[in-house]
């Protein structure tokens, strides 16, 4: 997103949104509370034009700036994210913005040259329908036993 900011020159703002399996949102937001805490600080004593926030309710981060600069702020702010959470709550994060479970499930198994099939009861094929929703499916997955 590219907004004007008063000396005329354009401004972005960047976000990153990490993606999280096996811990709760209360346990993320205790592991990343420190930084938190350090963001909402350093905010207030910033100018508007470089100003940087994280929500740890969505483990989303947000970097304002001229393109390089939220770039690069974005990056630093994910790597002291990603430590806190690593640090505190072990290798817990799965991928990034957009990047669903099914995405990086399918990467694997393309990359190790691995297929996967499932059996179902319960869950009455739903994690064969979410898996079958991701392009190119067919290459490794086998369907339902």
């Amino acid at each position: 997103m590219a907004r004007q900011i008063a000396s005329g020159t354009t401004s972005v703002i960047t976000s990153r949104v990490l993606r999280t399996w096996g811990a709760s949102e209360s346990a993320l937001a205790e592991a990343v509370a420190s930084r938190f805490e350090e963001l909402v600080n350093d905010d207030r004593s910033r100018s508007r034009s470089s100003r940087r926030v994280s929500r740890a309710s969505r483990f989303d981060s947000r970097a304002r700036g001229h393109d390089a600069h939220a770039t690069a702020l974005l990056v630093n702010e994910e790597s002291i994210v990603r430590s806190l959470i690593e640090e505190k709550l072990g290798d817990i994060i799965f991928g990034v913005d957009d990047q669903s479970m099914e995405d990086v499930v399918a990467a694997q198994l393309l990359e190790r040259g691995l297929s996967l099939a499932v059996a179902e009861s319960v869950t009455g094929g739903l994690i064969a329908s979410r898996l079958v929703g991701v392009a190119g499916a067919s290459q490794w997955f086998r369907g339902v036993s």
